[in-house]
């Protein structure tokens, strides 16, 4: 059987508007939808008591100018997302790195805990960078039972951890380790150090590895009686196993993660607390700045552009009036969709790290985010701007002229939402996507006849009005 492996980077990417509880509820996402919700919420519970946050479980991550958590807090966060659905393997990059010494203390805890669980014990795969202390070992660098130091791409040693590094190393001819040194700083300097030819032999490197080995098999069958005590987290293991097919690679469907992404949906908390587990409602439900700014710069500019054009005839300078009423609605429009694009650039790493992980599919992400980014932050705006102007511009008094006006404008606006999301898709730099998106509206502009008559526009420019969309 294939293990399910876990990987935790070393920058930690989470939604920061979550609560911690929240983010790790992407269980539902992990485990396929034949498990009981039960199951999956005391799964949850059980995580946040083995990491240690359940002083903080309803606290969200970073909450605008409030302090969200700390460092070592957020890097645990990291680890219980990738936990939460009963890994066998957890890689992690750096564990430790840019924390202080208590947190790094407690991180490094929590992955001993982890890998010496009598009931489950997950292997665990960490690279570290020890920050340096006085005494003469490191509790974090103890919590190791197994070490590999590698010297110039080879092995130097490998073998179980502790003091016993430093014992091999000068039996080869290292020197040794002095007194009131940090065994694990001595071993980074002999192995960063150049000129070393002590690496081990590759023989000598098969037979360290197959003693390990050996190890591992014996602590895996005596391991066996504990499997079969029946855990409750074994149980969900096994359930997951069973109800996941070989060849799918999301464990739920596409409308579970539609529905888990826009917040269809009501989860009863385990604390019998009405929340929101969903991702997208629960942004939207927090910070209502961005909707408010929207729809409030919408009434207030299609008041002021009605008063610009208001009551005009159907005369020569009338009909002026209108080509720059028209004008002016789209450009608000264009510019008004590059807010998409921040919204895009912020969320773009969580995104590609859930994605990968196989949490739900893009197309359940897009469409997800047309929901709670196209609907409120681009219709709603653009129909309230369209009918104050369309009615105190006097353009046609009748519902048929006005419908087809507003169907024109709404498309307009899903058109240059889908192309935000295009160009986010397409640039890492979120500074290129927005000049490219301004570019791209003013050629639009062009090009439909606001600035310029088209019949006046040189043969060699002219071909250019067929590629504006």
């Amino acid at each position: 059987k294939k293990p399910r492996i876990g990987f935790v980077d070393q920058a930690d990417t989470l939604p920061a508007a979550l609560t911690l509880r929240e983010t790790l509820f992407a269980v539902k996402l992990h485990l396929p939808e034949s498990i009981p919700h039960g199951a999956k919420v005391d799964r949850v519970s059980c995580l946040l008591t083995q990491l240690g946050l359940d002083d903080v479980a309803d606290v969200r991550i970073r909450s605008g100018e409030h302090r969200g958590i700390s460092g070592g807090e957020m890097r645990r966060v990291s680890l219980g997302c990738e936990l939460v659905a009963g890994c066998d393997v957890i890689v992690l990059d750096e564990p430790t790195s840019g924390l202080d010494s208590v947190s790094a203390a407690k991180v490094a805890n929590v992955l001993c805990d982890i890998a010496t669980d009598p009931d489950h014990p997950t292997a665990v795969i960490a690279s570290i960078h020890q920050p340096r202390q006085v005494t003469s070992y490191s509790k974090l660098y103890m919590t190791f039972s197994h070490v590999l130091l590698l010297l110039d791409g080879q092995t130097l040693y490998t073998s179980p951890g502790g003091l016993i590094p430093s014992e091999h190393l000068f039996a080869r001819g290292f020197g040794s380790c002095p007194a009131g040194y940090n065994v694990a700083d001595w071993l980074l300097d002999v192995a960063s150090e150049p000129g070393h030819t002590g690496v081990a032999s590759s023989s000598e490197v098969r037979e360290k590895s197959s003693s390990l080995r050996s190890r591992v098999d014996g602590n895996a069958s005596a391991s066996g009686d504990n499997v079969a005590k029946g855990n409750s987290q074994e149980k969900l293991v096994a359930e997951r196993n069973e109800a996941e097919p070989a060849r799918r690679k999301y464990a739920t469907t596409f409308l579970t993660q539609f529905e888990v992404l826009s917040g269809m949906t009501f989860q009863r908390h385990v604390l019998s607390e009405w929340v929101l587990a969903s991702r997208l409602l629960t942004w939207f439900n927090r910070d209502k700045t961005l909707f408010l700014a929207h729809v409030g710069i919408a009434a207030v500019l299609g008041v002021f552009v009605s008063g610009l054009y208001f009551k005009t005839g159907t005369t020569i300078p009338g009909f002026q009036c209108r080509v720059g009423c028209l004008f002016f609605l789209g450009a608000l429009i264009a510019f008004s969709s590059l807010s998409a694009l921040y919204n895009l650039v912020e969320i773009r790493p969580l995104f590609l790290r859930e994605c990968g992980a196989s949490y739900y599919s893009p197309t359940a992400w897009l469409m997800a985010g047309l929901v709670f980014d196209v609907v409120p932050l681009r219709l709603i705006p653009t129909i309230i701007v369209s009918t104050i102007t369309y009615w105190m511009a006097g353009l046609a008094h009748d519902a048929a002229h006005y419908f087809k006006f507003l169907f024109i404008l709404v498309l307009y606006s899903l058109t240059m939402a889908l192309f935000n999301f295009l160009l986010v898709c397409l640039f890492r730099n979120g500074g290129i996507a927005i000049l490219l998106s301004a570019l791209t509206a003013l050629y639009q502009q062009t090009y439909a006849g606001f600035l310029v008559h088209l019949n006046s526009i040189p043969p060699v420019l002219r071909w250019l009005q067929w590629l504006a969309p």
